[in-house]
């Protein structure tokens, strides 16, 4: 069985999932995006050592895939209905993807189930 791509749809595959390779970043490159990203929104808070906070999310460097982590949620941190805490997360998830879009700093997010997340900067 063949398969036929026209050129716009291959385009996008590739945009979409070929050429991800994300750029390790040490914590001064991190700190540089996040003041920018702070320009867009203050929602960003400022850096301080080693953390990045989010409107509450607070994301750390790891320093060995130079990408910033934020560790597992427990949905009973943030509302006793876990149906409101996942419209909160969901939320913030939704928040952070579209001012990634509009930074224009190739910054992308990966969400897990249990709400823990990556923040990569793709080359």
């Amino acid at each position: 069985m063949k398969i036929r791509l026209t050129e716009t749809q291959y385009r996008r595959l590739i945009k979409e999932y070929g050429g991800n390779e994300h750029q390790p970043l040490t914590i001064e490159g991190w700190e540089d995006i996040w003041w920018n990203l702070r320009k867009i929104t203050k929602s960003f808070g400022e850096p301080y050592d080693g953390w990045f906070d989010f409107g509450g999310l607070f994301f750390f460097l790891d320093e060995d895939e130079g990408v910033l982590e934020l560790p597992p949620q427990k949905l009973s941190e943030w509302r006793d209905d876990p149906t409101e805490a996942r419209e909160i997360l969901d939320d913030y998830v939704e928040r952070l993807k579209n001012i990634f879009d509009q930074s224009d700093l190739g910054l992308k997010l990966d969400v897990d189930p249990d709400y823990s997340m990556k923040i990569y900067r793709l080359n």
